[in-house]
């Protein structure tokens, strides 16, 4: 028997089905002799959507935790924010606290599907790290580490599968510094908890292989995905074979709208659960059909080089303003 591997999402009611695919997609490719531990945070799921997700047991055995928190607290800074997020999704910082017992665990959005083995990704050595991570692209590094004062030689992580070192998480009182940053910083963040992370992080996060966490804009937006870590080759590999799928944005692979090309692969999971047949596919209309069509025009110019040369000018133009600014406020480092 393999050691035990912790993962940690969080939900909320309206997140069931994407749950419950998440985690088959772990139980359909992690060896069979991996035993595995899920933890749902969540802030009152009904008995039946705690029962849909338990009878994925069919599938195989694990072992399987609801825990009840309370994110009151972040949801009064949402306005502040700006992000249209519920505050659920920031239950993350209170992991370390909740789960004493645990000295790491692997923290996966809802909105992905695993398709390698995840035992690969626990077996990664975060000693020395709060956490580890995937990098995100140039365009959103350069503009959110502008936003957020944080060094232009420093990479801006995505935080959707993270592998978090609980022990050192819980020795630097984790959730007592996201409440400290709540109260002395008046940022318009625009990824939220994303955003919190990266800016006390910045220079202490694990780089992790890029494949396991492929997300949405590295399909639509590929042509100017350049990475400070990532080799072309490494990048293309991952894109062409990802160990996690990360369905960001708004659409998601249950709306006609999603163009993600690993949508089906969506379906083909939630087959497996006792949510099948009770999911439909929304957002069919003609006008949605017309957007997309727009949307598929967009991302087909967006990958030609000239179009990603502009786009890359604008980005450092944007840059150099960001720059000015905050010497002239003496805010930039």
């Amino acid at each position: 028997m393999k050691e035990r591997i912790h993962i940690v999402l969080v939900t909320d009611k309206n997140f069931i089905a994407h749950l419950s695919v998440a985690i088959c997609s772990v139980l359909k490719n992690t060896a069979q002799d991996a035993a595995l531990s899920f933890y749902i945070l969540h802030e009152g799921l009904s008995e039946p959507a705690r029962n849909d997700i338990q009878n994925l047991q069919k599938i195989r055995s694990f072992d399987l935790q609801f825990v009840l928190i309370d994110c009151s607290y972040y949801k009064k800074h949402l306005f502040t924010w700006g992000s249209g997020l519920p505050g659920v999704i920031f239950a993350r910082f209170k992991v370390p606290e909740m789960l004493r017992e645990l000295k790491k665990c692997i923290y996966l959005d809802t909105d992905i599907i695993v398709r390698a083995d995840i035992s690969e990704l626990w077996g990664v050595d975060i000693s020395g790290h709060p956490f580890g991570a995937v990098e995100e692209p140039k365009d959103t590094r350069l503009r959110r580490n502008c936003g957020l004062s944080i060094p232009l030689d420093k990479a801006y992580c995505n935080t959707g599968v993270l592998l978090l070192n609980l022990e050192q998480l819980r020795a630097i009182n984790i959730d007592d510094k996201v409440d400290e940053f709540l109260k002395t910083n008046k940022l318009e963040l625009l990824y939220s908890e994303q955003d919190i992370l990266n800016m006390m992080f910045y220079d202490r996060w694990l780089l992790l292989p890029m494949r396991w966490n492929v997300f949405t804009g590295m399909y639509t937006e590929m042509a100017s995905n350049n990475y400070m870590h990532y080799s072309d080759e490494e990048s293309l590999k991952a894109l062409r074979d990802p160990a996690i799928v990360h369905f960001t944005g708004k659409e998601k692979p249950d709306s006609f709208l999603c163009l993600h090309p690993y949508a089906k692969e969506y379906w083909d999971y939630l087959k497996w659960t006792p949510l099948a047949g009770s999911v439909m596919l929304k957002d069919k209309s003609l006008r949605n059909f017309i957007i997309k069509f727009l949307s598929i025009i967009r991302i087909y110019l967006r990958r030609l080089p000239f179009i990603a040369w502009l786009r890359q000018v604008r980005c450092s133009l944007c840059v150099l303003s960001f720059m000015k600014l905050f010497r002239a406020a003496n805010i930039y480092h």
